[in-house]
């Protein structure tokens, strides 16, 4: 993870939302693991090119920062991470 000396409170967030899932993450059996493949170059130039309008959601996803995340099959978590 990052570090937390720098004045963005975003890593030390991070952090905090992974350690409140980290023992159900470690809880999924390696059956369950899903191959996800894609073109790393691909995906950096279209989030380069999606910024701004990515950027705009910002407050959207700190508004929703504490509702449950949506796992693959309609499994809900208590993650505190966004819920679309």
């Amino acid at each position: 993870m990052g570090n937390d000396t720098n004045n963005d409170p975003a890593p030390s967030i991070y952090r905090q939302a992974f350690e409140q899932v980290k023992v159900e993450i470690e809880s999924v059996k390696e059956d369950d693991f899903v191959n996800v493949s894609l073109d790393i170059l691909a995906t950096v130039i279209t989030v380069q090119g999606a910024y701004p309008e990515i950027v705009a959601l910002r407050p959207q996803f700190v508004q929703n920062l504490l509702r449950p995340l949506r796992y693959a099959g309609n499994r809900v978590s208590t993650s505190p991470l966004p819920c679309r």
